[in-house]
């Protein structure tokens, strides 16, 4: 027998737990750009930046396995996967990805997100590529117009498929993660051209003082000055 007070009773508690859903999704991903805005200003190490970014990927879209790959500084043919969490095959250092024929490469050049239910849907994908046989969702990361790698989220074969509204919901979080990645590249590439300047200056025997221009302020001698 319907209950017309039953079912009003229902479907208002039903609305309530969905408004309760969204703004927990909300706060996450304000979080989330909140933390990785603040990574994106401060000198940290890339490492440091991955491992929080695919944290909140996680937690704003679950996912078994999260990737993050990287354009390759010393060949520009060439993708890095940087950063891989999760279950599935472990990775020891650095993965190589050709960027022609694989989906990492398609989905950098053409910078627009891609989902697939599967991995046999997938069109190209190079055999480094390190996925789970399952639902997958490629999403670009830019940062100051230019396209630095991909962001990869995959769940396991029978899992449900990635819809827009994740897709959605991560993009935002990818494109401050961008920032932030390119920041520590940039942080760690001074750093590494500093180290430099200081061994040549070091190795050099006649005295070496090295000062600004404009006011002349002492940055660097050797041990010989």
């Amino acid at each position: 027998k319907e209950n017309p007070l039953l079912d009003r009773l229902l479907l208002t508690l039903t609305q309530t737990l969905q408004f309760g859903d969204y703004l927990e999704a909300l706060q996450n991903e304000l979080s989330a750009l909140r933390d990785l805005s603040t990574l994106s200003v401060a000198g940290n190490k890339l490492e440091v930046v991955l491992d929080k970014g695919l944290s909140w990927a996680k937690v704003i879209v679950p996912s078994e396995r999260r990737v993050v790959i990287l354009e390759d500084p010393s060949n520009r043919e060439n993708l890095v996967a940087k950063a891989i969490r999760g279950e599935g095959p472990p990775a020891k250092g650095d993965i190589v990805i050709p960027k022609d024929g694989s989906l990492a490469g398609r989905v950098m050049e053409n910078g627009v997100a891609v989902a697939y239910e599967d991995l046999i849907y997938i069109p190209q994908l190079a055999p480094q590529e390190p996925y789970l046989d399952g639902p997958l969702l490629a999403i670009p990361l830019s940062a100051n117009d230019k396209r630095i790698g991909v962001l990869v989220l995959c769940r396991p074969p029978n899992e449900p498929k990635f819809e827009p509204d994740e897709r959605k919901r991560l993009e935002p979080v990818a494109t401050q993660m961008a920032l932030a990645i390119h920041s520590a590249q940039q942080y760690e590439l001074a750093v590494e051209r500093g180290e430099e300047m200081t061994a040549i200056v070091r190795s050099i025997t006649d005295g070496v003082v090295v000062v600004t221009r404009h006011n002349g302020r002492v940055m660097m001698a050797n041990p010989a000055a």
